[in-house]
């Protein structure tokens, strides 16, 4: 059994932790002797697949800041909601760390902006929007979410030209849902 441990131990050394799970279970549990080399080793192979690929998930999910969406798929998400977005943004502009701030926005496959516009953009907000935005026009996805209609975002953006430039990429090569109807939060929490 110590020959067996040491090669546990080995296998966690090599962050392969799906496999060493596996591996003891097999001992434990007696399904050695069931089972051939082959049918073994590609347990042991899709332990370890299947520990990686949920891992990676859970990672994903994790920077997402929220629950699951496009992360299932293997794509990297960014979740922000406008107001700590734009206020996350002015802060990096004080701290030096602006450029930083963008390139980690800019590298996930989806962004997502929660409860855009219920706040005016400054100018600061306004040039970095333009910027995400021209970062992820027809490259990567940005779903935008917000209860002001579209008609009112030039007013919410604020600068005309910026405005339009913004609008251009967003509103011409986009998927746009209008939803009608009662809040879905407040009918989660009615009580019957």
């Amino acid at each position: 059994m110590n020959n067996n441990n040491a090669t546990i131990d080995k296998m966690k050394a090599m962050r392969l932790h799906g496999m060493a799970e596996t591996f003891r279970n097999i001992l434990e549990t007696g399904n050695n002797a069931k089972l051939t080399n082959d049918e073994i080793v590609a347990l042991l192979i899709d332990s370890e697949y299947d520990y990686k690929h949920n891992r990676k998930l859970q990672r994903l999910i994790k920077a997402a800041r929220f629950r699951c969406q496009a992360c299932q798929y293997g794509y990297s998400v960014g979740y922000y909601s406008g107001s700590r977005l734009f206020a996350e943004i002015k802060m990096s502009k004080s701290e030096g760390t602006y450029i930083k701030l963008i390139n980690k926005i800019v590298k996930h496959s989806v962004l997502i902006i929660d409860d855009f516009g219920l706040e005016k953009l400054d100018d600061s907000g306004r040039m970095a929007f333009l910027e995400i935005i021209e970062e992820f026009h027809r490259r990567k996805s940005v779903i935008i979410v917000a209860q002001i209609p579209v008609s009112k975002w030039h007013e919410i953006i604020g600068d005309p030209t910026i405005a339009d430039a913004i609008m251009d990429r967003i509103v011409y090569n986009s998927h746009r849902i209008e939803l009608k109807g009662d809040s879905l939060r407040r009918k989660m929490y009615e009580i019957d």
